[in-house]
């Protein structure tokens, strides 16, 4: 039976169906052409209203910006957007029903919000001069005639952007005219990084449904140079816009390096004379360079002569791709990327034996490094080659490590001030064996009071796993490994191995390998009665377009969402434009406890992240949150429709399920019932006022339901900065940081991190 959310999510099908191709395919936005907004008060009028609908996800209407949710929305619900706040995270709408809040803009298509008036909360005593005005950037506002024809302008040469190149009032606009082979984008709907290069840094964050100015690709068009409306130039990829004619750009490879032109009155932007672009390779920053005495990028290392490949490696992530690096070290630039459960050739090793030399024919130099732990290698690490190639040139932009007390190897996607560069001769390398690993680390780091009972098991995602006794504030080493999970009675940790799932006593002894196998598997869980163990394994491919607005659809799941558009014609107009790929699909696996008695479960394709309650398994797809029954007849059914909700954990005796879920450019924590209902944030960002918003992931219950414990970047001041463990109750009240001083890495992979058992 569909629950009541799905059941809605259908009755708007049709109607959604209409408004996505009129505002995706045909025209992008509605507001008019004339309009040029002028300062009004937040009880807009309906010349400055627009019209929101509902994404795909659904979203929370809420009392207040960073409010209580009051209502849920579903898929396809028009809303009339009336106002915004300054930093336009939030838009007060009103539903077809007339009820007012407030809900994210990451979670609804608009465009155009820039005519919409700033929302300033009513003071005791009005005066004239409290009209809230428009909030001016640096650079003036963009008119609504860019996003009224951001379709039209892809088409015309000679559409003009407006955009202000010096300080001036919203109601003035200097033109910014286009060159003959620039074109028009906009910024899916969850907003996008911009780049300094493909591949390359951050500079700035770009809003959903932003236009920009396309003048260039790169050879294969997967990254695109663009011009925001501010005047910033860099690269983003093209899978985060809506873009059309990208094969007519011109290709810019060798000038991936884009140095901004000099600021006038009023610039054109061409191709080849007001953009001032290099051919050189990318360089650390001259500041952290100067602080740790690394050369300056003249005197860079030439490249190495590359080894021949030695053995066969599989990229062991699941979610993500894994970073390939020009050296090794999580500091050197990313120069691609390898899909889930790709063949690598491998070359060779670092010194440490924490990073892997793969050799790929579209690489710049034809090879990268990899971080070791997230490999699953044919032979052992230790009998590769020792290289220290540095591809490119290129220097690592901080050179400085951070000691730490376990494994040095690194995870890749994490942010460099969270990894650190194995440079110490006596770090053991990711293979080292647990008794070895156990000697060279302490056997007790005691912290400080928790005043909680029961005990974590958790990974440092660097190969480590440890055991942390809450009420006794006494961590110790356990095991080498990834994703641990700890039984319902505690006696017993469940994890994965070069070789396959492992178990251990939670005192270190009886390490056995439970399931041998040679495939891509991930996430093993107990049953609640701790005779079987759940995982994900890789059980073949799905193809599917890669389209940059709905991610990578079927025909199948596009005629679902769009059951009254002819088939034919959905894929004229969706997938005509796009290429047919192919992605590792995952599956639901369960054998006992000593790796016997092995059965599929019931599941979607990319099924993920699973957790075991007595009422069933939860798990992540791309459909969203799912649960199955371990039966030979089970059946899945949907919790939650999400591109963008992962990791479900379940609470005991068939509780809430929390969940992580993509919020713009940050991660949240949500807890929902299992029957769709009672959707609920329990984490929310304290301020906005910072330069990088903080992520709440990975989220695991305590074993009476009453806690939850998860990993949050979360500094004190409230910007994003090094991983934690975090502890909050299960209403999402009383946050805090756990006492415990280890490093953790997180990839945004679907790691699953730490696991409470009593």
């Amino acid at each position: 039976m569909m629950n009541h959310r799905n059941v809605r999510a259908w009755r708007n099908s049709q109607r959604l169906t209409g408004l996505l191709v009129a505002l995706v395919i045909v025209g992008f936005v509605v507001t008019p052409l004339a309009l040029i907004p002028q300062p009004v008060t937040a009880q807009a009028t309906v010349v400055d209203s627009k019209m929101a609908v509902v994404g795909l996800d659904g979203a929370a209407l809420l009392d207040a910006p960073n409010g209580k949710a009051i209502a849920q929305l579903a898929p396809g619900d028009v809303l009339t957007a009336l106002a915004r706040t300054a930093d336009n995270e939030f838009l007060q709408v009103t539903t077809d029903r007339g009820v007012e809040g407030w809900v994210a803009t990451a979670n609804v298509v608009v465009f155009g919000i820039d005519v919409l008036p700033v929302f300033t909360p009513p003071t005791p005593t009005p005066a004239p001069t409290a009209t809230p005005t428009r909030q001016a950037a640096p650079t003036a506002q963009p008119t609504p005639t860019v996003r009224a024809t951001a379709t039209q302008a892809a088409a015309t040469s000679t559409q003009a952007l407006s955009a202000e190149a010096t300080s001036a009032p919203a109601e003035e606009a200097t033109t910014i005219t286009l060159s003959g082979d620039d074109v028009i984008a906009v910024v899916v709907g969850v907003g996008a990084e911009l780049y300094d290069a493909p591949a390359g840094k951050t500079v700035a964050a770009l809003p959903g449904a932003e236009a920009v100015t396309v003048s260039g690709r790169n050879a294969d068009g997967t990254w695109l140079m663009v011009t925001t409306l501010e005047g910033k130039e860099g690269w983003m990829r093209a899978t985060e816009l809506v873009v059309f004619g990208v094969e007519a750009l011109p290709e810019m490879t060798g000038q991936e390096s884009v140095a901004k032109p000099t600021v006038v009155a009023t610039a054109t932007l061409t191709v080849t004379t007001d953009v001032t672009r290099t051919a050189s390779a990318p360089e650390a920053p001259v500041t952290a360079a100067t602080q740790v005495g690394a050369p300056s990028p003249a005197a860079a290392p030439s490249p190495v002569a590359l080894p021949a490949a030695s053995t066969i490696g599989t990229a062991n992530v699941a979610g993500a791709r894994l970073n390939i690096r020009s050296g090794p070290g999580s500091d050197y630039r990313i120069i691609g990327k390898a899909a889930p459960g790709e063949e690598l050739s491998i070359a060779a090793r670092s010194e440490d034996g924490a990073w892997l030399l793969a050799l790929r024919n579209d690489l710049p130099e034809g090879a990268g490094w990899v971080s070791a732990p997230l490999v699953r290698l044919a032979g052992s690490v230790n009998d590769l080659p020792v290289s220290a190639a540095i591809l490119g040139g290129a220097m690592p932009s901080v050179a400085a490590p951070t000691p730490t007390p376990a494994v040095a190897s690194t995870a890749p996607a994490t942010t460099p001030a969270e990894e650190s560069k194995a440079s110490s001769a006596s770090t053991p390398v990711a293979t080292t064996s647990a008794a070895a690993q156990s000697a060279a680390t302490p056997a007790v780091m005691r912290t400080g009071a928790t005043g909680l009972t029961g005990t974590l098991v958790f990974q440092d995602g660097r190969g480590s796993i440890y055991a942390y006794d809450l009420a006794r504030g006494e961590v110790r080493f356990l095991a080498s490994g990834f994703d641990p999970a700890i039984s319902r009675d505690g006696s017993k940790v469940v994890y994965l191995g070069s070789d396959g799932i492992h178990s251990i006593n939670i005192d270190g002894s009886g390490d056995r390998l439970a399931f041998a196998s040679s495939d891509l598997i991930t996430s093993p869980k107990w049953s609640p009665d701790g005779e079987r163990i759940v995982f994900s394994r890789i059980i073949g491919e799905y193809k599917c377009w890669q389209t940059e607005f709905f991610g990578c659809l079927t025909l199948r799941e596009l005629r679902q969402r769009f059951p009254f558009v002819p088939p034919a014609l959905l894929q004229k107009i969706f997938l005509s434009e796009y290429e047919r790929v192919a992605f590792p699909n995952f599956g639901l696996t369960r054998v006992n406890a000593q790796g016997e008695d092995f059965r599929d479960i019931a599941a979607l394709d990319s099924a993920q992240a699973p957790d075991w309650n007595e009422d069933g398994i939860v798990y992540q797809s791309k459909a969203g949150i799912e649960i199955t029954q371990d039966t030979p007849d089970g059946a899945t059914r949907s919790v939650q429709w999400g591109n963008w909700d992962w990791d479900p954990a379940w609470a005991p005796n068939g509780g809430p399920i929390v969940y992580q879920s993509r919020e713009g450019s940050h991660w949240e924590i949500f807890r929902i019932n299992p029957d769709g209902s009672g959707v609920v944030a329990l984490t929310r960002p304290v301020t906005t006022l910072v330069d990088q918003l903080p992520s709440n992931v990975a989220p695991a219950f305590s074993p009476d339901g009453k806690q939850i414990v998860y990993l949050s970047n979360r500094r004190d001041d409230n910007e994003a900065g090094p991983w934690r463990l975090w502890v909050m109750n299960a209403d999402g009240s009383n946050q805090r940081p756990l006492p415990i001083d280890i490093e953790i890495n997180y990839g945004f992979g679907g790691e699953q991190v730490v696991s409470w058992g009593p």
